[in-house]
C-alpha cells in the first residue's frame, strides 16, 4: 500500500505548513508532488496540466518557501521585488493573489496585483506604499508600472508564467518578449500552460535553462470526478431546459457557459423575467463589476453565474457544483478548460452540454479530443429525437409523431363551384 505524501514531507516553511493546515489542505495533488521539489532544487520547470490541478500551489509555495528562507539568512533586502508571476487575465491574477493571501498569514512577505483595465493611479499608489516582494501582474500593466520607474527588476529571483498559451493566444508575445529582456539572466523561471503547442514550445525555448518537463492530465482530458452530460435538445427550448434544471437541481453554485456576450446578458435578462437571479461575466463588464460578481460568487451570495469562455479558464473557485455548456464550444479544447470549473481539488462536479442537431459536429470534435463517449441524458421535457447522431451510446432512434395536417377551410366561392359541380352532376 502507498502512503500518501502531505505537504510537510515536502520539507516546506513552518509558516506556509501552518497555513495550509488552516484551510484543511493537506495532500498534494499530482502536479504539486513533482513541481515543488523540483522548484526548491533551483530548476526552471515547464509544466502541463489541465486547470483544476492545483497549478498556483506548484509555483506559490516553492517560491515563498525560498523567499522566506532569504530574509531569515538576511541574504535579501525587505523592500526588493524578488518574483514575478505574470498571468493572461486579470481574473487569473485576481486569484493568484488571493491564494498567496492565504499562505502568507504566518510571515511578513509582502505582494501586490496589478491588472489593465482600471486606473492606474491606484495601483502606483500601493506599489510605493507596500514595496511588494512578489508582484503579480498582467503583461502590460506590468510594464506600464516599470515605465513609471516605481519597481526595479535587478533583484528579480524567481520569473512564473502561468497559462502560457492563453497569453500567447491574447497577443502578449512582444510585451513577454520586452519582459524578459529587462529581467536578470541568473533567474529561476517556471513556466505552466494547459496545452503545448508549437507557440508556447517556442516560448519554452526561449525563456528557459534545461527545464524539467513535467506533465500531468493532458489538457485534453477531463477529470474523473466531473460527471459529463449530453442534453438533446432543440436550439429554441435551451432556454427552458436550463429553467427546468435549475429548478430541479437547486444549485448552490453553477456556471452556465454562452457562446457570446449578448447571449450572455441576454439569457441573464430571461432569467430576470422568471426571478432567477444570475449575473453575467464577459469582456464587456467593468473591472469593478467583474470583481464585486466573482467575490459574490465565490461567497455563495450569487448562485448562478452565466459566462463566456473569459471565464472557462483561470475562474479558481472551490465548490463549483455545475457547469452548463448552454452553447457547445466552437473548439474541442474550450470544452476541457469549461469542464475543469467544477471538479476540483477532491470535490465532485456535474457538467451538462445542450446539444442541438446543428451542434453535434463540435460534439463529435469533443469526443475525439478527450477519448470519451459522454452519455447522453434523455427524458427531459425538452428531449429531440436522437436520430441527428450516429454515436455509439445513443439507443435506437426516437421518432416523434408527426403533426396533424391541418385543412384549409374552403372560401365562399370554392363552396359555391362546388355546389354547382354536384347539381350538374345530379341533373346529367
Amino acid at each position: 500500500m502507498t502512503v500518501k505524501k502531505s505537504f510537510s514531507d515536502l520539507g516546506l516553511h513552518a509558516t506556509l505548513l501552518q497555513a495550509l493546515e488552516e484551510i484543511k489542505y493537506t495532500q498534494p495533488t499530482d502536479i504539486q508532488l513533482e513541481s515543488i521539489p523540483l522548484v526548491l532544487e533551483r530548476k526552471d520547470v515547464l509544466g502541463c496540466a489541465q486547470t483544476g490541478t492545483g497549478k498556483t500551489a506548484a509555483f506559490v509555495l516553492p517560491i515563498l518557501h525560498q523567499i522566506l528562507t532569504l530574509l531569515e539568512q538576511n541574504s535579501i533586502q525587505k523592500k526588493e521585488l524578488k518574483s514575478i508571476v505574470l498571468a493572461p487575465t486579470r481574473e487569473l491574477a485576481i486569484q493568484i493573489n488571493e491564494y498567496l493571501t492565504k499562505m502568507v498569514k504566518y510571515s511578513n512577505i509582502r505582494h501586490l496585483v496589478v491588472f489593465g483595465g482600471v486606473d492606474i493611479e491606484g495601483q502606483i499608489h500601493q506599489v510605493k506604499k507596500i514595496h511588494p516582494q512578489i508582484l503579480i501582474a498582467t503583461p502590460g500593466r506590468l510594464l506600464d508600472i516599470y515605465r513609471q520607474r516605481l519597481i526595479s527588476f535587478k533583484h528579480v529571483k524567481f520569473l512564473v508564467l502561468d497559462e502560457a498559451d492563453r497569453m500567447l493566444d491574447l497577443g502578449f508575445k512582444e510585451d513577454l518578449s520586452q519582459i524578459i529582456s529587462l529581467l536578470p539572466k541568473a533567474r529561476q523561471t517556471l513556466m505552466f500552460s494547459a496545452t503545448l503547442n508549437e507557440k508556447t514550445k517556442v516560448l519554452a525555448k526561449d525563456i528557459l535553462r534545461e527545464p524539467t518537463y513535467i506533465k500531468v492530465s493532458p489538457a485534453s482530458s477531463t477529470s474523473f470526478q466531473v460527471k459529463q452530460f449530453l442534453y438533446p435538445v432543440s436550439i429554441h427550448h435551451k432556454e427552458e431546459l436550463l429553467v427546468h434544471l435549475i429548478k430541479k437541481l437547486k444549485p448552490k453554485s453553477m456556471v452556465v457557459f454562452t457562446k457570446t456576450k449578448a447571449g450572455a446578458d441576454n439569457l441573464v435578462k430571461e432569467l430576470g423575467k422568471l426571478r432567477i437571479e444570475a449575473e453575467a461575466l464577459h469582456g464587456d463588464r467593468s473591472q469593478q463589476v467583474r470583481i464585486r460578481i466573482l467575490a459574490e460568487f465565490a461567497k455563495g451570495k450569487l448562485k448562478i453565474l452565466v459566462a463566456t469562455d473569459v471565464a472557462a479558464r483561470g475562474l479558481d473557485i472551490e465548490g463549483i457544483e455545475y457547469v452548463v455548456n448552454y452553447d457547445v464550444p466552437l473548439h474541442a479544447e474550450t470544452y476541457v478548460h469549461r469542464v475543469g470549473r467544477t471538479g476540483r481539488a477532491e470535490a465532485e462536479g456535474s457538467a451538462f452540454t445542450f446539444v442541438s442537431p446543428e451542434e453535434w459536429h463540435l460534439v463529435e470534435n469533443i469526443q475525439e479530443l478527450t477519448k470519451e463517449n459522454i452519455p447522453f441524458q434523455t427524458g427531459h421535457p425538452f428531449t429531440i429525437p436522437l436520430n441527428f447522431t450516429k454515436s455509439p451510446n445513443v439507443e435506437k432512434p426516437i421518432e416523434l409523431p408527426k403533426p396533424p395536417v391541418k385543412k384549409k377551410k374552403p372560401t365562399s366561392k370554392e363552396r359555391r363551384n362546388k355546389k354547382a359541380f354536384q347539381d350538374r352532376n345530379k341533373n346529367s
